[in-house]
């Protein structure tokens, strides 16, 4: 049983299916729910400018209770993968 069909069965509503553009979550979206609404505003947030972020959080603001942060900057204080970014 897909995960919307158990959703249904137990009185939860689904609305609106949005995923990104990408392979992998058009196709989640799917076999969980057999549809999907693919859109840009849901791809990554790297590397956005200010405005095209605002523009993606205001466009899905109804998808979420709080808006996301920023992905963070990449930083150069270590050398290593790991950071202790705060």
């Amino acid at each position: 049983m897909a995960i919307g069909e158990s959703m249904q069965a137990l009185g939860i509503p689904i609305g609106q299916i949005l995923a990104s553009e990408y392979c992998r979550t058009r196709d989640t979206a799917i076999l969980a729910f057999g549809r999907v609404e693919p859109t840009s505003d849901l791809s990554s947030i790297v590397g956005l400018t200010q405005a095209e972020y605002d523009r993606r959080m205001n466009a899905c603001a109804c998808c979420w209770p709080s808006r996301p942060k920023p992905a963070p900057t990449p930083c150069s204080c270590r050398t290593s993968s790991t950071c202790a970014m705060l």
